[in-house]
């Protein structure tokens, strides 16, 4: 998520996968997803700042939105040599 204005919460199957109030807008959904079809909800809410200026912040999904797919890798650690 690029920027959303000001705060996000990600939910994929009615199960919530955090809140973020800064960068990075980024969320670890590996758990939530099933194989098949997912429903995935973002919800955005502004920040108290708006009822508190004089010039009101932007609102809501201001950038692009993109599922990406990122492949596990794991490895063990050897002792070193000496």
């Amino acid at each position: 998520m690029d920027r959303p204005g000001d705060l996000a919460e990600v939910t994929v199957n009615g199960q919530s996968c955090g809140a973020r109030a800064w960068e990075p807008f980024e969320w670890d959904i590996t758990t939530t997803c099933n194989s098949g079809t997912n429903e995935l909800e973002i919800r955005i809410a502004n920040s108290l700042q708006n009822l508190l200026v004089q010039e009101p912040k932007p609102s809501g999904l201001l950038g692009k939105v993109r599922i990406v797919p990122h492949k596990r890798v794991g490895f063990a650690l050897c002792a070193g040599r000496a």
